[in-house]
């Protein structure tokens, strides 16, 4: 029964050898015939090696990328590169404009947080859940099941990962709000604050 080979050519009581590809260097498995062999696999192999044969060989200069340290070779056609890739030039270039506009990066970034802060405190009703005091510097986020150390830091986003949450809905009847006094009376209250030691004072 008539099979198939490599490159789908029906092998019809046909004898068939394997050759290289003088383009790409890959085996590949043609018919025998009478004439001249198939050297390449493809046309595009072909006019690739049509191309390239007569061209003098590129030698390429090695560098060491200045971000990442790690080593790769430039072409002599550019020799201005200096970083391995887009990614390393662009974190570069973030790095150099934050050493020039510190200041107003850090006002922004800060202006940011405090945004998203207010946002969040105004989600969850604005006061102390507690004593009702409304004071937003005072005003804290609290994992009314514990654990909060725990899943801030396993979040990618830290603090800003938890408030997008929030704000969201995503975590809805986790938190409430208390503000500092009321926060830590209430981890006393549930043994997460000097964990198993008694209190001298406590009658």
């Amino acid at each position: 029964m008539a099979g198939e080979n490599l490159n789908g050519i029906a092998e019809l009581g046909h004898k068939t050898k394997r050759v290289v590809c003088k383009g790409c260097g890959i085996p590949f498995t043609i018919p025998v015939r009478s004439g001249g062999a198939k050297k390449y696999c493809s046309m595009k192999c072909s006019k690739r090696h049509a191309y390239y044969k007569d061209k003098p060989k590129i030698i390429r200069t090695e560098k060491t990328c200045p971000v990442c340290g790690k080593a790769f070779l430039s072409p002599p056609t550019n020799r201005t590169k200096i970083y391995c890739s887009r990614k390393c030039l662009h974190a570069f270039s973030a790095h150099k404009f934050y050493l020039k506009n510190k200041d107003t990066v850090y006002q922004t970034y800060r202006g940011n947080a405090l945004k998203r802060r207010l946002a969040v405190i105004e989600y969850l009703g604005g006061k102390c859940a507690k004593c009702g005091l409304e004071d937003w510097r005072v005003l804290q986020i609290n994992h009314i099941n514990g654990g909060g150390n725990r899943d801030v830091k396993s979040k990618r986003g830290r603090n800003y990962a938890l408030q997008q949450e929030i704000v969201t809905g995503k975590r809805e009847g986790e938190f409430n709000l208390l503000c500092a006094n009321c926060n830590i009376l209430y981890e006393y209250e549930r043994d997460i604050r000097w964990k198993g030691v008694i209190c001298p004072t406590k009658p």
